[in-house]
């Protein structure tokens, strides 16, 4: 199961469009039972620890190329490298 943390109706829009199945969640809580989880580091990098507590799958955190501390965040918090 894919789940997505992600507020941004647009960013919304495309993730469907790619993932047809996706399920939207806003609280980290609610993707204990997901594969992959999507999460937008530019509205909460520190959101990537949170999910890392409740479940042992792929993150996969995004956000603005230029956002070091938003990266340096989400990898600090288990979201890899």
């Amino acid at each position: 199961m894919i789940v997505a943390i992600v507020p941004d109706l647009m960013d919304q829009s495309r993730i469907r469009a790619a993932i047809p199945d996706v399920r939207f969640v806003r609280a980290p809580a609610q993707a204990a039972d997901a594969t992959v989880v999507l999460v937008d580091i530019a509205r909460g990098a520190g959101r990537v620890a949170e999910v890392r507590a409740v479940t042992p799958g792929r993150i996969v955190a995004f956000g603005p190329h230029v956002d070091a501390a938003a990266r340096a965040a989400a990898r600090a918090g288990g979201g890899g490298a």
